[in-house]
């Protein structure tokens, strides 16, 4: 991937066959207590399928906040558990923007400053894909507005030149640094310019 650009999305948990199958359900609350019941029943809460996913991931995901308290915050689950992707929960409800998902993980300990493979936090993965109450959540929990991923990018750089004009304004408002360069010396107006966002522009020149 070229520098100044943003982030492709995260790959998929699952094939795209399964996904079509696996459809969140509309009773949060009966899904909890379904999960409660088969961890009872003596279901290893912490089981690995074949692609190296947990329940957690499972329920991060599709956003099953109610689901994800009762594993990570009463099962004792590992909030910060790796698929064989090297996706932990929270970068998967980031990059869906799960917003009370993501909010759950954090209260139960995960780490909203671990790093992908690509260097990426959490945070850069929500401002590249415009989830923007997910950033705002990781913000106000302290997020790192001016981390670099391995391109030398901030979050700022990935929503500037994804054209994601609320996820800049808010990472802006937490102190975002406008002029910091990538490792190709582009600033986010640069980022921003290249993919023609004329709003991001304005909002970067009026900030900086």
């Amino acid at each position: 991937m070229r520098p100044g650009r943003a982030l492709p999305p995260l790959p998929p948990l699952l094939p795209s066959s399964h996904l079509r199958r696996l459809r969140p359900s509309p009773l949060p609350f009966s899904l909890r207590k379904a999960v409660k019941r088969l961890r009872d029943l003596g279901a290893d809460v912490e089981a690995e399928d074949g692609i190296g996913c947990r329940p957690l991931h499972l329920a991060a995901y599709w956003g099953h906040a109610q689901v994800v308290e009762f594993l990570a915050g009463r099962c004792g689950c590992e909030a910060d558990c790796h698929s064989a992707g090297g996706q932990t929960p929270l970068q998967l409800a980031a990059s869906r923007g799960h917003a009370a998902a993501a909010e759950q993980l954090i209260l139960c300990g995960a780490d909203i400053e671990e790093a992908g493979r690509d260097g990426s936090t959490v945070l850069h993965v929500s401002a590249a894909s415009g989830q923007s109450v997910v950033a705002e959540a990781l913000l106000r929990s302290g997020a790192d507005a001016s981390a670099r991923n391995g391109l030398g990018q901030t979050p700022l750089h990935l929503a500037a030149g994804a054209g994601c004009l609320r996820a800049c304004s808010q990472l802006l408002r937490h102190g975002a640094p406008v002029d910091a360069r990538d490792a190709r010396g582009w600033t986010a107006l640069h980022a921003a310019a290249a993919a023609g966002h004329a709003d991001v522009v304005a909002e970067l020149r009026a900030a900086g």
